[in-house]
């Protein structure tokens, strides 16, 4: 008995179910007039987005960063004999702080394209920058970037760099020219531009993984190399000098062959003396030398571009037949929902009275 009462209340169930599809249907049916005006606009709003469609060129380039930490075993424990620490890998994000930071945002805009022409100058052309600016501030007018780039320039100077940076990156609703992002799962970063000319968008995204590039395997451990460079210099004087002795110890033993006195013999005992101290000193300088190389190529990143951007970019296009299709369905979709939601609305209200 039971179990024909669950049945039963099953098929009563399904039943409220069907009645109310049909009655949401009869009601998008009546309505169809509102709904198709509403999506009528919104198809035309989307027709007017493609005629007003400005082509925009994309360049991506990926690249991984490869930590140079994979000295072990014996190695490393006579690297720490001598006092020197393992390398590690760089802080992923610190790689995307420094690309945004201003100092490579002034080399971004410094660089020249084949034009001759800054990055800078050239988006304030393109994109009709001055014109815009110089509405709300005329001394904005005929504005260009000189030769150098700097925030030690001009005020106006230094507010345009301030209005590209956002430009660049994005600002409070400012789409970002640039993006600079990591795939945690993978470790691959990722540099895409999207600027209406070839050469802007290949230029920022090149130019800022050159740059990136640059900083982290050369300027961070420049000191480092520089410690290296006055190792092999000091070893290379040292071993001239100790040259020059052992020369002038031979000549003086080719001079003194038959000479029995000892004091005669002191001179060729002190060169002996000498030449011995810079072999050992040239033996600790080039010890030094080599655990400050292997220290090196221990600590420092080795950055490799995976996916390179080149020219000819294929310019984003717009289709009208799309657009418009896309405008009828989502116009469609807000349509119905809004019918329906007020049926659903009018109902209640009519419940609870």
């Amino acid at each position: 008995m039971q179990e024909n009462t669950y049945i039963d209340s099953d098929e009563i169930t399904l039943k409220d179910l069907i009645l109310k599809v049909k009655e949401f249907t009869i009601e998008i049916l009546n309505s169809w007039l509102i709904i198709g005006l509403i999506s009528l606009l919104f198809a035309l709003g989307f027709f007017l987005k493609h005629i007003n469609h400005i082509p925009t060129y994309n360049s991506e380039l990926r690249f991984v960063v490869e930590g140079q930490n994979n000295v072990g075993g014996g190695l490393s424990s006579l690297l720490g004999s001598f006092g020197i620490k393992k390398g590690g890998k760089v802080n992923p994000y610190k790689i995307i702080e420094v690309g945004k930071s201003t100092d490579v945002l002034l080399k971004i805009l410094s660089k020249k394209l084949d034009s001759n022409e800054s990055i800078a100058n050239s988006i304030l052309k393109e994109y009709e920058l001055v014109n815009k600016w110089s509405e709300n501030n005329v001394e904005f007018e005929n504005f260009k970037f000189g030769e150098k780039i700097s925030t030690t320039g001009s005020e106006f100077e230094r507010k345009a760099i301030k209005r590209l940076k956002k430009i660049l990156w994005g600002g409070k609703n400012i789409i970002p020219l640039t993006t600079f992002d990591l795939d945690e799962d993978t470790g691959i970063y990722s540099i895409g531009t999207e600027a209406i000319s070839e050469k802007i968008s290949l230029g920022v995204t090149t130019t800022l993984y050159n740059e990136i590039k640059h900083f982290f395997e050369e300027e961070i451990f420049l000191n480092q190399k520089q410690l290296a460079d006055i190792l092999t210099m000091k070893a290379d004087s040292i071993k001239a000098l100790n040259e020059s002795k052992i020369r002038q110890l031979a000549k003086f033993e080719d001079r003194n062959r038959r000479v029995v006195s000892n004091q005669a013999l002191v001179p060729s005992r002190i060169l002996s003396q000498e030449s011995s101290a810079l072999s050992f000193a040239y033996a600790e300088i080039m010890k030094n030398k080599e655990m400050t190389d292997v220290n090196l190529k221990d600590m420092q990143p080795l950055f490799m571009a995976i996916d390179t951007p080149f020219s000819p970019l294929s310019p984003t296009v717009s289709s009208a037949l799309i657009e418009i299709l896309k405008g009828l369905i989502l116009g469609g979709f807000i349509a119905v929902f809004f019918v329906l939601s007020k049926k659903i609305y009018r109902e209640t209200m009519q419940e609870a009275n």
